[in-house]
């Protein structure tokens, strides 16, 4: 694959560790610490740090919101992150341009392609489409028809998330896609947090054994896994159920 392409590794949500993202940074790929679902800056401070220090040419990091915290984050690293992920869905088009001036790329992520998400085009650099079949939040789309829909509406670089292994991957560049974002696909990677007690679970993973939570006509879903045997993941549900929508907090709850 061409590693000039716009080709992004995520470090595991909620892991205290950045080592998937050094080495991804480190063989050419866009290392990325993924923040996505923490809320305490101070917390993860030290872990950003870790990866300037010891990451290849090209970081990144993905923000859980555009407030000033987090930006004062951005500010006391040692040098500009290269690529900041923002989720368009928390951001808009002043803040995106703003945060132009402290980092490298502001890149824009979506589930839904819409003229809100066309917008940003003005200020982001890139767009990350998020498609069905990626964990945490997601949209009624899979990545292709996100793919084939924003690329019709865009002359932006397009990178794929969600459904990538190394054919995917192919097809995605040959359907118009600058790059693709890989997560879980390398939670067995020696760097990997999970791999020593998790190896034998997700040898036999397939995606299959997601929960799928239905936030509702044109509101954003859920997909969660937990491990045979446990009822985190059934009560998170459940609660989600009872409660007729899908809260950030419910994406943000550890059910492993």
């Amino acid at each position: 694959m061409d590693f000039d392409r716009l080709n992004f590794v995520l470090s595991p949500a909620r892991s205290r560790t950045v080592d998937i993202a050094i080495a991804a940074s480190r063989a050419g790929w866009i290392g990325v610490f993924n923040a996505e679902v923490d809320r305490d800056p101070d917390e993860c401070s030290a872990l950003l740090a870790r990866l300037v220090r010891f990451g290849g040419e090209r970081i990144g990091l993905k923000l859980p919101a555009l407030d000033d915290a987090w930006l004062a984050l951005l500010r006391r690293a040692e040098r500009p992150i290269d690529f900041v992920i923002v989720n368009g869905d928390d951001a808009d088009v002043e803040g995106v341009a703003a945060l132009r001036a402290l980092s490298g790329k502001v890149v824009v992520e979506t589930s839904a392609w819409s003229d809100r998400v066309a917008d940003f085009a003005t200020v982001a650099d890139a767009f990350w489409l998020k498609g069905h079949e990626a964990g945490g939040f997601v949209g009624e789309q899979t990545s292709f028809m996100l793919l084939r829909d924003a690329a019709r509406r865009t002359q932006a670089p397009l990178c794929v998330r969600g459904g990538i292994n190394t054919d995917s991957a192919a097809a995605a560049i040959v359907g118009g896609a600058a790059g693709v974002v890989l997560d879980d696909q390398l939670l067995l990677l020696d760097e990997s947090p999970l791999k020593a007690d998790w190896a034998g679970r997700l040898k036999r993973f397939s995606g299959v054994e997601t929960i799928f939570c239905d936030g509702g006509a044109g509101a954003r879903h859920l997909r969660f896994w937990s491990p045979p045997g446990r009822t985190d993941a059934r009560a998170l549900a459940a609660e989600i159920a009872r409660n007729g929508a899908i809260e950030p907090q419910h994406a943000a709850r550890p059910v492993s």
